[in-house]
């Protein structure tokens, strides 16, 4: 049964693991997301009232009243706007509490996301082999937030600490059908700009074909999430997370792969037009001789 009703596709619980298994399980030989559950053991010290935040600052997002997802770009209107505070002042705003001034308007809402965790904080957390100590971030968000559905080149621990978040999950495989390439601002092809919760079927008629996942992390889960999954995040209540990135030998392929792609494009932009028609239908054939290799 979907956790969100009236999904316009098949959706699926993303498996899970406890106990002895969520601790033992090899991540990296995951070729889907995984929820390890329980995995944190001391959430408690993460909670919004708890010493371990003072004197902690965040570059928070604040979100327009009208603008109900992290960007504008799903086609809603509201500008957001980015601004440094105290993780402390983070909390009283989310919860309503002391006297401060409205940044953008009544109903305004906030998100702090990539911002490097102190090591206070990310110490606490037992993570797993391969995290890179590097690149560990905090996410705080207020309840209703929502993250549109993008995806990462790093596999991804998000270690979720207070509140609940529902993630919504989808194969790399759906690249077309999410419609990557009609991010006409940014021209960035990592963010798709469907309405997951109500598609519109005459500008993205391909979303019927998508099959996802989901589930609902609560304080002490852990979400592995592989390569370049897509993946939607709500926040259901006041939310705090961390994550941390890992390079594994998929990403290190994939890279490989995306910098000779990037030196061919050059090469071939230097071909007649007629060659450069020929490059790519032989490569389109080659490509498709894969996916039937795939689907046998």
């Amino acid at each position: 049964m979907a956790i969100i009703a009236n999904w316009a596709f098949p959706v699926s619980h993303v498996p899970e693991l406890r106990g002895e298994e969520a601790f033992s399980v090899k991540l990296f030989e995951q070729k889907q997301p995984v929820v390890l559950r329980n995995y944190i053991d001391n959430v408690e010290n993460f909670a919004p009232h708890s010493d371990i935040w003072s004197g902690i600052t965040g570059k928070v997002t604040v979100i327009s009243p009208d603008n109900p997802a992290v960007t504008a770009r799903a086609g809603q209107s509201g500008d957001n706007v980015i601004v440094e505070m105290t993780v402390t002042e983070i909390f009283e705003r989310i919860s309503g509490l002391g006297n401060h001034p409205f940044i953008l308007g009544e109903g305004e809402r906030y998100y702090v996301f990539g911002n490097q965790s102190p090591a206070k904080l990310t110490d606490l957390v037992r993570w797993p082999i391969g995290a890179m100590d590097s690149d560990k971030s905090m996410y705080i968000t207020a309840a209703g937030v929502l993250t549109k559905a993008h995806y990462d080149r790093h596999t991804a621990f998000l270690m979720h600490l207070y509140g609940k978040k529902h993630v919504l999950l989808l194969s790399p495989k759906y690249f077309q059908q999410l419609y990557p390439i009609h991010d006409t601002v940014t021209g960035n092809d990592r963010r798709s700009l469907v309405n997951l919760r109500s598609p519109d079927f005459k500008a993205h008629p391909r979303v019927v074909e998508l099959e996802a996942m989901e589930t609902v992390l609560e304080p002490g889960d852990m979400l592995f999430i592989p390569s370049n999954w897509w993946h939607e995040i709500e926040a259901m209540e006041v939310s705090i997370s961390l994550r941390s990135n890992a390079e594994n030998e998929t990403f290190f392929r994939l890279e490989e792969i995306f910098s000779h792609l990037e030196k061919c494009s050059e090469l071939i932009s230097q071909l007649p037009p007629e060659q450069r028609i020929f490059v790519s239908e032989r490569t389109k054939a080659a490509l498709n001789q894969l996916r039937r290799e795939d689907n046998t």
